[in-house]
């Protein structure tokens, strides 16, 4: 069996507590102790647009496009700070032609029942770009 020395590392002697808190993972080593109150406050939401109703419609200049969980997410930069837009595919295609750094005015428009049973229905937007 190798040793900590083995790999060059100084064979160091540890106190029974420092051995206890390599042994014992951190929950395990904390159980029974009483933990210090915080204050915390409640985490609402994110800075999500997701319409609700037909006719709702966000401005902004689109400031970023990233890779997220589920697919392409742009960014715009509103007067109530960035809004990340719905990863919706109809929306995303509408997007990918856009360049950051233009005005943008997205619309939804409506909402489709899906043509295959089981499916989410497709929602469709309108997309203005700053000439």
């Amino acid at each position: 069996m190798k040793t900590l020395t083995d790999y060059g590392i100084p064979n160091i002697t540890l106190t029974e507590e420092q051995q206890r808190k390599l042994y014992y993972p951190k929950s395990w080593y904390n159980r029974g102790k009483k933990m210090a109150k915080r204050k915390m406050k409640e985490v609402t939401g994110g800075n999500w647009w997701m319409p609700e109703k037909e006719g709702e419609i966000i401005e902004g200049e689109l400031v970023d496009k990233r890779e997220g969980n589920y697919g392409v997410e742009y960014i715009l930069n509103t007067e109530s700070g960035h809004i990340t837009l719905p990863s919706h595919r109809v929306l995303q295609a509408r997007l990918e032609q856009v360049e950051i750094g233009k005005f943008v005015s997205v619309t939804y428009i409506e909402e489709l029942p899906p043509k295959i049973r089981g499916h989410n229905p497709t929602k469709v937007y309108k997309v203005l770009v700053e000439e």
